[in-house]
């Protein structure tokens, strides 16, 4: 699935001036969550199997992989295999690329954790509510 397209993001926010992409933030209200410090963990453990796998990305491509991850985490799917649908401890994946059309289709392909299964699955796109 191609997912090549123009990175406006990050574009504005990596450069000569700020090479890491941090911008002034205050998450002061999600730190108190034990979930901040464990999807920090997740965030560095997978730093560190990138390192060990080799994987080279530059920084403006780290940040947009982050924000598309959390954007498309609404659209996990789960594997259609028997086995991994009768199994309790199979997670179901977010999206590992995304095509969102003008009609606002979201079309994902996606990668089963526990049996390698490749599939792709659409659904409509709607913003979804973070805020109580």
């Amino acid at each position: 699935m191609s997912t090549n397209r123009a990175r406006k993001t990050t574009a504005r926010r990596v450069g000569d001036s700020n090479p890491t992409g941090i911008r002034t933030f205050d998450n002061t209200r999600l730190a108190q969550l034990p979930e901040y410090l464990a999807a920090s963990d997740a965030i560095d453990k997978l730093v560190h199997a990138m390192q060990r796998a080799g994987v080279e990305i530059s920084q403006a491509e780290w940040l947009d992989a982050l924000v598309d991850l959390a954007a498309a985490l609404p659209y996990a799917d789960m594997c259609q295999s028997r086995a991994c649908r009768a199994a309790d401890d199979t997670p179901a994946p977010p999206p590992i690329a995304a095509v969102v059309d003008a009609r606002g289709w979201l079309k994902g392909a996606y990668r089963c954790p526990r049996c390698g299964a490749v599939w792709t699955c659409g659904y409509a796109v709607t913003a979804p509510d973070y805020m109580p």
